[in-house]
């Protein structure tokens, strides 16, 4: 699968992976951090992964709640660190 699609997050070099395994993320929660982390809106990703807005948006709660996190651009953030420390 591509990454564009949210659920390629297995790669061992890949700043979503680790934070994902790290917060113990279930697979759906993986799929829409991908997504989040690239700027998607929950509607946008509902559509994506065919799921509810509802569902997309209780998701994104669970998300931010496993990392500690209140926001996508916080989470874009931890994403990008993350990216810079594995890359150096």
């Amino acid at each position: 699968p591509s990454q564009e699609d949210g659920r390629a997050t297995e790669g061992k070099g890949s700043p979503y992976a680790s934070l994902a395994a790290m917060a113990g993320m279930t697979a759906r929660e993986k799929s829409v951090f991908v997504l989040l982390a690239k700027g998607y809106t929950s509607k946008l990703i509902a559509e994506k992964l065919n799921i509810s807005p509802g569902t997309a948006k209780t998701h994104i709660k669970h998300i931010y709640s496993k990392l500690g996190l209140h926001s996508q651009q916080e989470l874009i953030a931890v994403v990008e660190q993350n990216e810079r420390q594995s890359q150096g």
